[in-house]
């Protein structure tokens, strides 16, 4: 894997990019980065062309001034990024919050995104939804790390930690690279959000991936996504919680080259 740098609007981003062939963007979660696709990385490029970008203030990209995250910014960083690659038409997959900055950039940059895969995502985080970020916003203020672990441990399904050395030393990384002030700054800026339109409106196909035992988005969200656009699935993963590309990799990867070989030519 290559590591590609892009500076706009005061940030820099980085980005994995790896493998040969049709487009995919693959965008992390709350706090992630590149690395959480490692699971799928060899798979998905030996037939896929693949574009990972950190999402500031994650990961390795970082953003300088007064500079404030949002779904919109987000989008754009990864539109850029496309054009510089000279990518006119991509497959979007979002993972968790990235789900949310996929939507976006489907709403944003509609001739971009030839397909669209939601993978653990909810299609809008209501008032309601917003207390629940904002009460754990709190917990890392006041926290610091310590919250984003609770937190995170409560996304795998129980005992698949203790189980999975990688997996472990994935999630140590991940939270090593807490900054806590950055983290729950994130977490107060881009809640809530609806993209209930965005996809009644959408025009490019949908799969919607959930695991059977996510506590966050559970399956019920896939196939809310699923029954608003023209053209969309819903996948129910067993055995799965949250962090699908962990517990279930081979099955994420036989999903999505499903859902690409089924896709019009570019």
């Amino acid at each position: 894997m290559d590591i590609l740098t892009f500076d706009l609007d005061g940030c820099t981003t980085v980005a994995g990019r790896a493998g040969s062939g049709a487009p995919l963007v693959l965008i992390h979660g709350l706090g992630g980065s590149h690395e959480d696709f490692a699971p799928v990385e060899r798979s998905l490029s030996a037939r896929f062309a693949l574009l990972m970008p950190d999402l500031p203030p994650f990961g390795g990209s970082a953003c300088a001034g007064d500079w404030a995250p949002s779904m919109a910014g987000w989008a754009r960083m990864v539109a850029d990024a496309c054009d510089r690659l000279a990518w006119s038409r991509v497959v979007v997959l979002g993972f968790s919050m990235g789900g949310a900055v996929a939507m976006q950039l489907a709403r944003d940059y509609p001739r971009l995104v030839r397909g669209l895969i939601l993978c653990s995502t909810s299609v809008a985080v209501n008032e309601r939804g917003q207390r629940f970020w904002l009460k754990y916003a709190d917990a890392i203020e006041g926290e610091g790390a310590a919250a984003v672990r609770r937190f995170m441990e409560g996304t795998y399904t129980p005992g698949f930690l203790e189980a999975h050395r990688e997996a472990r030393e994935r999630f140590e990384r991940r939270v090593g690279r807490v900054r806590p002030e950055a983290y729950a700054a994130v977490v107060r800026s881009v809640f809530p959000y609806d993209y209930t339109e965005t996809l009644r409106a959408l025009g490019a196909p949908l799969l919607a991936i959930a695991g059977s035992g996510d506590p966050l988005t559970p399956p019920a969200a896939a196939r809310g996504i699923a029954a608003l656009p023209a053209h969309a699935a819903a996948v129910e993963v067993p055995d799965a919680a949250h962090q699908l590309f962990e517990e279930s990799p081979d099955r994420v990867v036989a999903e999505v080259g499903a859902f690409i070989d089924r896709l019009p030519e570019a």
